[in-house]
């Protein structure tokens, strides 16, 4: 996962917000596979007070990974950290795949 791009998408309650992460990652060598909706569940967003975001809903274009992810977060966070986890997902035409974690978390300063 490199530095991306994000914008506040929405108020969802007076006190939270949707935010949307646009992602760039790879699926080296599955650049042919849907898979989407099986490795958005190894996508985390961190709030500062160390607990994870709500994922609300995902985007895809028909790669291996979503193109963004939206998660409820409190309308006043200053910032995120956002990760990829190590786990097995299947993918369609190809099956059981290992991926693997992104070296580190990438903090995600908000600054609306």
């Amino acid at each position: 996962m490199s530095s991306g791009e994000y914008e506040l998408a929405t108020a969802s309650t007076p006190d939270k917000a949707l935010l949307e992460l646009r992602l760039r990652t790879s699926g080296d060598g599955l650049s042919g596979s849907a898979g989407a909706w099986s490795t958005k569940d190894l996508i985390s967003v961190t709030l500062p007070n160390g607990s994870t975001a709500p994922l609300v809903r995902i985007r895809y274009d028909g790669g291996v990974f979503p193109s963004a992810v939206v998660v409820e977060v409190p309308a006043d966070v200053e910032a995120i950290t956002a990760g990829l986890a190590a786990g097995t997902v299947t993918l369609p035409q190809v099956g059981s795949v290992a991926v693997g974690p992104v070296d580190g978390a990438m903090a995600v300063p908000l600054d609306f």
